[in-house]
C-alpha cells in the first residue's frame, strides 16, 4: 500500500506565472500528479508573476487552492540579482507540518530556505534544478560571478544532504557529475504533461483567421520566452531569407519579453517583415494549443535548453520541430522522425533545414504522429507516474 506524504514544495514561481518558461509548468504539473497520487501538497512560492517586474502587485491570493494543492504566496521585499527575498515563508515552512520538502530552482532564495529548513526540521529533501545549476555560464558581470562561485560552496553542501537530486535530461546529469554530486543521489525524470489536456484537440483555424493566414500558407511557430538564449537573432534572418524564395510562408513568435522584444521589432520594420512576422504576446492554456494545432513547424533555435519542455507541447499537438543541437533538446528530437536537429548558431543550416522541412508536407505529417506517441510513450503522466513515485518513500 502506498504512503501518504504531507509534501511541501518550494519555488521561486508557480502557476499562473508562465512567464518563467518551462519549470513553471514542470512544477505544476509535479504538484497536481503528487495530489493525484494521494500525497498532501502544498506550494511555497513568490507572488511574481512576470520575472522582469518583480514588484508589481498582480492581485493574486495569498493562499488558495488549486486542483486539490494548496498554494501560499509570498510578495518579495526586495531583490539581488534576481533573489527575491520572501522572509515570512521561513516562518510558515518552521511551523507548518510536511514530511519531505521538495526544493526548486536552485539558484533562489526560496531553494536556501527550504534546504536550511530540511536540515532544522530534520526533513527528507528532494532537490530539483530544473537546469539552474550552471546558469552563471551566461553572466558576464564579475561581481555575479564571485557570488554564483561562493554559493556553489553552499549548495555542495545542501547536495550532500539531499535523499535525491532529479535531472530532467542526460545534459543535466552530465552537469550533476561536472558538479561532483553524489552519482547515488542523482536520478533521470524528465519533465512531463498531463496528457489529457491534449486529448481533444481544437478544430485548426481559429488562430489562422485572426491573424489573416490563409488554409494552405505555412506557419513556422516560436514559442517561448523572448530571451537572447532563446535564439531569435538566428530565427529572424533565416526567416527572412526563407520569405524571400517561398510564398506564403509565416513567422509567429509567441511568448513574453525577456529582454528581446526590441531588437524584434527593429529587425521587422529594418527588414519590412511585419506583413508576415507578427508578434502575439504570452500564449498560455487553450490559447498556446490552438497556436500549435494551426502550425506546420515550432522551431526552438535557443543557444541552450536544459530540456525544452515546447518540444513535448508540439509533439503532443501532432507538430514536428525544428531545434538546435543543444542541450536537453539532443533527448527530444529525433532527426527525421519527429523533427529537424541544426548546429547550434549556424543560421545558413537553419535555413536549408526549414526549407527542407517546408517542402515536405506529407512527411510532416507522419513526424506529427510519430512526436504524439514519443510523447506519450515517455513524457506523460502515465510514462513517468513510476519514477516520481519511486523518489517518494520513507526514509
Amino acid at each position: 500500500m502506498q504512503m501518504r506524504h504531507t509534501i511541501a514544495i518550494v519555488t521561486p514561481a508557480f502557476t499562473p506565472a508562465e512567464a518563467f518558461g518551462g519549470p513553471v509548468t514542470a512544477i505544476a504539473n509535479l504538484a497536481k500528479l503528487l495530489c493525484k497520487q494521494g500525497h498532501i501538497v502544498t506550494v511555497y512560492t513568490t507572488d511574481v508573476l512576470d520575472p522582469h517586474r518583480p514588484y508589481s502587485r498582480y492581485s493574486l491570493p495569498s493562499i488558495e487552492n488549486l486542483e486539490g494543492v494548496t498554494v501560499k504566496r509570498y510578495h518579495p521585499i526586495f531583490r539581488i540579482f534576481g533573489y527575491w527575498v520572501t522572509p515570512t515563508i521561513f516562518k510558515d515552512l518552521m511551523t507548518e507540518e510536511f514530511d519531505i520538502i521538495n526544493a526548486h530552482c536552485v539558484r533562489s532564495f526560496q531553494f536556501d530556505i527550504a534546504a536550511l529548513i530540511s536540515r532544522i526540521r530534520n526533513r527528507k529533501l528532494i532537490v530539483n534544478p530544473h537546469g539552474s545549476l550552471y546558469s552563471y555560464g551566461e553572466i558576464s558581470d564579475r561581481v555575479r560571478r564571485l557570488l554564483f562561485a561562493a554559493h556553489n560552496a553552499i549548495l555542495k553542501l545542501v547536495f550532500r544532504r539531499a535523499s535525491s537530486i532529479v535531472a530532467t535530461s542526460s545534459e543535466e546529469m552530465y552537469q550533476f557529475n561536472r558538479f561532483g554530486l553524489d552519482r547515488r543521489k542523482t536520478v533521470l525524470v524528465p519533465n512531463f504533461l498531463d496528457e489529457t489536456q491534449f486529448a481533444k484537440l481544437p478544430s485548426g483555424g481559429a488562430l489562422r483567421n485572426k491573424l489573416g493566414i490563409g488554409p494552405h500558407e505555412k506557419v513556422l511557430l516560436f514559442l517561448g520566452r523572448l530571451s537572447p538564449i532563446k535564439g531569435l537573432d538566428l530565427l529572424l534572418p533565416a526567416y527572412c531569407r526563407i520569405a524571400t524564395k517561398l510564398n506564403g510562408v509565416w513567422l509567429v513568435m509567441a511568448g513574453p519579453d525577456g529582454g528581446s522584444l526590441p531588437m524584434i521589432q527593429r529587425f521587422l520594420k529594418e527588414n519590412e517583415l511585419s506583413a508576415h512576422a507578427v508578434l502575439t504576446g504570452p500564449l498560455y492554456g487553450s490559447s498556446k494549443i490552438q497556436a500549435l494545432v494551426d502550425s506546420d513547424l515550432v522551431v526552438v533555435p535557443s543557444y541552450y535548453e536544459s530540456f525544452g519542455i515546447t518540444v513535448i507541447e508540439a509533439y503532443f499537438c501532432r507538430k514536428p520541430v525544428v531545434a538546435s543541437n543543444v542541450g536537453g533538446l539532443r533527448d527530444l528530437v529525433i532527426n527525421g522522425k519527429n523533427g529537424f536537429l541544426f548546429s547550434r548558431g549556424k543560421i545558413d543550416e537553419l535555413v536549408n533545414v526549414l526549407e527542407e522541412a517546408l517542402g515536405k508536407s506529407k512527411d510532416l505529417e507522419q513526424m506529427g504522429e510519430y512526436g504524439q506517441k514519443f510523447a506519450n510513450d515517455y513524457y506523460s503522466f502515465r510514462a513517468v507516474e513510476n519514477s516520481i513515485l519511486s523518489l517518494y518513500v520513507p526514509y
